[in-house]
């Protein structure tokens, strides 16, 4: 049903209270003069002239989609005087024809607007006063659904902007990290070309689960989980016992939505200040729990911690400065991001974000990848 309809069908029922309200105040004042009526001829009195402007309501509609407010108001008021004056004509002539044809006299107190009888100054007034609220209504709606429409065409830009931004972004972060990790596997060739072989195979597989969730800008925990877990995969071909692992995700936050690709950048610069320059073992600690209306994410490790300035250093690196611009696009300054040394030895990087609930949550695609 077009929004006009709508509108027509409205201002019937309106037409119809307002005509029943008129007709029973029409027929306590002929009972009180002594000549009753019956409450049909007191209706059609009172509810016919308000049907006949229930019948301009499609042309009122259409006024201000033909002639705006701007430019040119006094050739509005001018247009809109002429128009009055002319469906107020026809509604006098037409209210007089209708209740005439069904041999209605008016009675003694004309309530409502009947017009019946020549047309009278305070007729025509009363004309030209509802005309100028019906198209003074009209004029509301059209600009308010106008101004409701501009808003969101400008939450739908902007929406737009924020994934194309976002997808830039990512876009920026997948031939990083891609780089890196034929970089090791190329490394492994000469030596020990069985495991660069694996870390190839499981590079593919990763790529795979990667390209599964291109253009989503945010996923489950559950699902970054996973593909943590498979990077890290790959990275303990590379380093074997030197990398141990261990992850604690509270269940409640399993399905809270967070930004698609964001624990892999953590968890390789984790892996690659702490593990890489490292002889001897080291442990990544993955932690994800609720705190209030917030997720909490941590990622840690017991290396040997960052040198003053390092810090700095290490939040420019392409993969954590990326990270900050997508949480600061979805998130606004509802986020916090912080990368630091820990008290006890080794570095952290926290992310918390406000807990966003998956509406279904999505099954997990990679199988269960268990570690030392």
């Amino acid at each position: 049903m077009s929004r006009r309809v709508q509108i027509t069908s409205l201002a019937a029922l309106l037409a119809t209270a307002i005509g029943g309200v008129f007709a029973v105040q029409e027929q306590a004042v002929m009972l009180a003069a002594g000549r009753p009526i019956s409450f049909a001829a007191a209706f059609a009195t009172q509810a016919v002239p308000w049907y006949i402007w229930v019948l301009f309501v499609p042309i009122i509609l259409y006024i201000p989609d033909r002639w705006p407010v701007c430019p040119g108001l006094v050739r509005l008021l001018a247009i809109n005087i002429s128009l009055g004056l002319t469906l107020t004509g026809i509604h006098l002539f037409l209210s007089h024809a209708i209740l005439t044809t069904l041999q209605i006299a008016p009675g003694p107190v004309p309530l409502g607007f009947p017009g019946l009888g020549p047309p009278t100054p305070a007729q025509v007034a009363g004309g030209m006063m509802i005309y100028g609220v019906l198209v003074g209504l009209a004029y509301l709606a059209h600009y308010s659904r106008a101004f409701h429409e501009s808003q969101v065409q400008s939450a739908q830009l902007k929406a737009q902007v924020v994934t194309a931004e976002l997808t830039a972004l990512r876009a920026q972060l997948c031939p990083h990290f891609l780089f890196n990790t034929l970089n090791s596997a190329c490394g492994l060739i000469p030596s020990e070309p069985e495991r660069a072989e694996l870390m190839i195979t499981r590079l593919s597989q990763l790529l795979r689960f990667a390209l599964q969730s291109e253009g989503i800008a945010e996923v489950p925990l559950s699902k970054e989980i996973e593909f943590a877990r498979a990077y890290l995969d790959v990275e303990r071909i590379r380093f074997q016992d030197r990398l141990h692992v261990a992850i604690h995700v509270d269940p409640e936050v399993r399905d809270v939505l967070v930004p698609n690709f964001l624990l892999q950048p953590l968890v390789e610069n984790a892996v690659h200040h702490a593990v890489a320059p490292s002889r001897e073992p080291r442990t990544l600690e993955l932690i994800a729990r609720r705190e209030r209306d917030s997720l909490v994410i941590e990622v840690r490790d017991d290396g040997p911690g960052l040198r003053p300035g390092a810090i700095e250093h290490r939040r420019e690196a392409i993969g954590l400065k990326t990270t900050r611009a997508r949480l600061e696009h979805l998130y606004g300054t509802g986020f916090s991001f912080a990368v630091r040394n820990r008290s006890t030895g080794g570095a952290e990087a926290e992310v918390i974000i406000p807990l966003r609930p998956a509406r279904v949550p999505e099954p997990l695609t990679q199988p269960q990848v268990a570690f030392a």
